[in-house]
């Protein structure tokens, strides 16, 4: 080992001295001090330096290892308390009471098919022990539901576990556009006409004719876009000549539903008197009217508006006035 320089403290003036190893001296800079050493002595000092750097590293490394081995000490402390987390958790999980959580609900649906939405209803009486709160539920999809289209419910809970995760149901009682005309009870075609009739007193006034009764139906179907109902009423009134003469007037409904229950009733999009101007021989209504000369001409007319596609039903009215 070579080691050129040594700083000692000078004895006269406190300076630090160096150490010649050629000439096996030590001297101060400062004073002028020296010292002359034999060689073992020389070699003796040089090792002992060496030795204290070496210790001085050797320390360095064991405190490099002392801090590596507490890093690693932290690491798998902490890592155990995650495990241990973990497991309290799946164990806490696993103890909860195990539920059905579609046993607490039902999907009830409302609307009209084609444009229904669906909502969760709770059947709080069955909760029992269970806080219907701690469950969430969702449903996918709630709006523009038809009958017959599948809607799924899904829960999540972390405080229950629960048997399953997700349900379908069918959607159902979705109010429907009338697609059957023979479906019609006469108690609901009776609130159809009581409707329309208002409609015809109106437009036709009712003074100058003999007699108005229902008389026809007709109801077309387009696809999935909806349905038009007609209701036809028989007018008959006196010529000037006192001879019977016969017209046919119409009330007809967009999209019309009829709720056909105990007590019917019925809603629709648009409804519109129509007819074609005819020219009258009677006494009051300035000779002319809004109507057709037979039922043919309406049936015609109600087809000249629509598409090769519809399908036209009628029926005879079951009322009469």
């Amino acid at each position: 080992m070579s080691l050129e320089k040594i700083d000692l403290t000078c004895p006269k003036c406190g300076g630090n001295m160096e150490v010649d190893k050629e000439n096996h001296s030590i001297h101060c800079p400062y004073c002028g001090h020296e010292v002359i050493l034999e060689k073992s002595d020389s070699e003796s000092i040089e090792e002992k330096s060496y030795a204290r750097q070496k210790g001085i590293l050797r320390a360095n490394q064991e405190n490099q290892t002392v801090k590596k081995k507490r890093k690693a000490k932290i690491a798998v402390i902490t890592s155990g308390v995650i495990v241990l987390i973990i497991l309290l958790s799946v164990v806490y999980y696993l103890l909860q009471p195990k539920i059905d959580p579609f046993k607490y609900i039902d999907v009830s649906f409302s609307g009209k098919s084609g444009d229904g939405s669906a909502e969760i209803v709770y059947k709080n009486d069955e909760a029992e022990d269970i806080d219907l709160n701690n469950i969430t539920y969702r449903i996918s999809p709630n709006n523009y539901l038809s009958n017959g289209d599948t809607v799924t419910v899904t829960a999540e809970s972390s405080d229950y576990m629960l048997s399953a995760s997700s349900k379908k149901y069918t959607v159902s009682d979705l109010y429907s556009f009338l697609t059957e005309l023979d479906s019609v009870s006469e108690k609901a075609e009776q609130v159809i006409h009581n409707k329309s009739r208002l409609t015809v007193d109106m437009d036709i006034g009712n003074t100058w004719y003999s007699s108005v009764a229902p008389y026809k139906m007709y109801l077309t179907i387009d696809g999935n876009r909806g349905n038009t109902l007609y209701d036809i009423y028989k007018v008959e009134y006196k010529n000037n000549d006192n001879s019977t003469a016969v017209r046919f007037v119409v009330v007809y409904y967009k999209n019309i539903i009829v709720f056909d229950t105990d007590e019917p009733s019925m809603s629709y999009e648009g409804t519109m008197y129509s007819g074609q101007i005819i020219r009258t021989l009677d006494k009051g209504y300035n000779g002319f009217m809004t109507g057709y000369k037979s039922i043919d001409d309406v049936k015609a007319d109600i087809l000249s508006h629509q598409s090769s596609a519809v399908k036209l039903q009628e029926r005879d009215s079951k009322i009469s006035e």
